[in-house]
């Protein structure tokens, strides 16, 4: 079970990556057309990715001041969307498993004996 929750959250990880890759490829092109690793390094995303900022101030420390005036909310929008649906995808997974935990309880119904005999006809 281990390897499986690891190897989710290496796939999760790899899926806010991705959305902060497309972001700056969204954010270069609005820009003129500048490099889209001048709005965001692949280092830079992938430090996003690891240490998930919630503010300016932790993003800042990431990326720098001027980029964080210049991209900073759209990133952080980024990530705040990334955060919910994971933690969304965690209830989820936790409804299904008291669900299922509930269902087995349920089908596990006492056995009831009923003796005859033939004399009662």
């Amino acid at each position: 079970m281990t390897g499986a929750k690891s190897a989710k959250r290496s796939l999760s990880s790899s899926v806010l990556e991705f959305q902060l890759d497309e972001l700056r490829k969204e954010l270069s092109s609005i820009q003129g057309g500048i490099f889209p690793h001048s709005v965001l390094s692949t280092q830079q995303i992938s430090m996003i990715n690891a240490q998930k900022p919630n503010s300016v101030k932790q993003l800042e420390k990431i990326i720098g001041k001027l980029k964080t005036e210049r991209y900073g909310s759209r990133i952080l929008e980024q990530v705040e969307k990334y955060s919910d649906a994971v933690q969304t995808d965690e209830l989820n997974e936790e409804q299904v498993s008291q669900n299922r935990a509930t269902k087995r309880l349920k089908s596990k119904k006492a056995l009831v004996v009923i003796e005859s005999s033939d004399d009662e006809a």
